[in-house]
């Protein structure tokens, strides 16, 4: 379910089907994709992901097309299916309250300004309310996040990175994501010296907006786990 749900997201966003289906693969084969198989308390986090994939993905498609006044009688139903689906992904498990916090720049991807802020008033509150309310009755042992914390949680988010990139040696060092940063500068400095109306320059320049994005989404994405010693 995680591929085609990937895939869905991906084209709602405007990326090619070649690409799209090509990362929603590598997704389904990356090297911790069925670590939770056959972990029972495990596997809610994959089932919140899938619930929120599939929230996002019906969002982006009412948004698109609301942008191009393609879509009106459904538009509002559209828009309580993914926030129903918002909200059991974050009632099964707490982990994608940080995705939905920052899922406001793909709103940005697909419509205006306006409309995201409209739509994103809506699914964040709600949202971040129910995380915090059912959390006074989790029983899971709580931390007040400082700089210790927050180097410890995000520097095991990049060994996990790196592992997408060397899942042999990847939980071991940081190589992998040394490999990503040389990639994004060589792509960075290639720029530079295309031309400004090039196809080549816009792709690149759009894919390091994706990288970038991609960045900026993973620091939201492992918000959650800051206060919680329970994932240690």
């Amino acid at each position: 379910a995680l591929a085609p749900l990937v895939f869905a997201v991906l084209r709602n966003l405007s990326v090619p089907a070649l690409h799209a289906g090509a990362i929603a693969v590598m997704a389904s084969l990356f090297p911790y994709a069925d670590a939770t198989r056959f972990w029972s308390s495990g596997s809610e986090s994959l089932l919140s992901l899938l619930l929120f994939l599939g929230g996002l993905s019906i969002t982006l498609y009412a948004l698109r097309e609301q942008a191009a006044s393609r879509v009106r009688r459904h538009g509002h139903a559209l828009h309580f299916l993914s926030l129903g689906l918002y909200v059991l992904s974050v009632l099964t498990n707490q982990i994608t309250v940080g995705l939905i916090v920052g899922v406001g720049l793909l709103y940005l991807c697909v419509t205006n300004w306006r409309a995201t802020l409209r739509r994103w008033a809506v699914d964040t509150p709600i949202c971040v309310a129910l995380v915090a309310y059912f959390a006074q009755f989790s029983g899971k042992p709580k931390v007040t996040p400082d700089l210790g914390r927050v180097e410890f949680i995000y520097g095991h988010a990049l060994y996990v990175v790196s592992a997408a990139i060397d899942p042999f040696k990847g939980l071991e060092s940081r190589r992998g994501v040394l490999v990503i940063l040389l990639v994004v500068a060589a792509s960075v400095v290639t720029c530079r010296f295309l031309p400004m109306s090039g196809q080549l320059r816009r792709n690149l320049v759009r894919w390091l907006g994706v990288a970038a994005a991609a960045a900026i989404w993973m620091v939201f994405a492992w918000a959650p786990l800051l206060p919680t010693l329970g994932y240690d």
